[in-house]
């Protein structure tokens, strides 16, 4: 079964109207993904799209994550990240001028437009690592896609004992 969680009841009401033709097999819930609604260790895979960059409290959610995750389970975060430096410029430009003119003309909230530019400039691939790996994972692959516009990051939970995490020898 595949369980999609979301603090946004307008993004779970679109979400349900996109599943509608796999009745039973997705189930939606509302949460905050600080504190998952499921029991320690019983979650095969977890997946974020787009989402980390947004979420106040990184730290505590991929803690969260790893709980809920069963020893050796794995995450996949699909992220923006900025791209390789021949592209940035131009990319950028992009994210600044074209995203808000677009937004205008296509768009019900301009805002996100201008939000979506500083998250991507203000989130650090090097941070996420950092983040992911003092919270319980283990960095499996670190995959650039699109040129670097976007990254996959593939990991999972770490089963050694928390001294071994540590780098200190473990006793017993």
């Amino acid at each position: 079964m595949i369980v999609g969680v979301d603090i946004s009841r307008p993004m779970l009401q679109i979400a349900k109207r996109k599943i509608e033709r796999w009745k039973g097999a997705i189930v939606l819930l509302q949460g905050e993904a600080e504190a998952l609604p499921f029991a320690d260790g019983v979650v095969d895979k977890v997946m974020v799209a787009f989402g980390l960059r947004n979420l106040p409290h990184l730290p505590e959610t991929l803690r969260e994550v790893n709980r809920v995750l069963k020893v050796g389970g794995k995450l996949a975060v699909l992220e923006f990240s900025p791209p390789k430096r021949l592209l940035r410029g131009f990319y950028y430009l992009y994210l600044r001028v074209w995203a808000p003119i677009l937004a205008f003309f296509l768009a019900s909230d301009r805002r996100a437009y201008g939000y979506l530019c500083t998250s991507i400039k203000g989130f650090h691939k090097a941070e996420l690592l950092q983040e992911m790996e003092g919270t319980g994972f283990l960095m499996e692959k670190v995959i650039p896609l699109s040129w670097g516009i976007t990254t996959l990051y593939l990991c999972r939970k770490d089963s050694r004992p928390q001294s071994q995490k540590a780098g200190m020898p473990e006793t017993g």
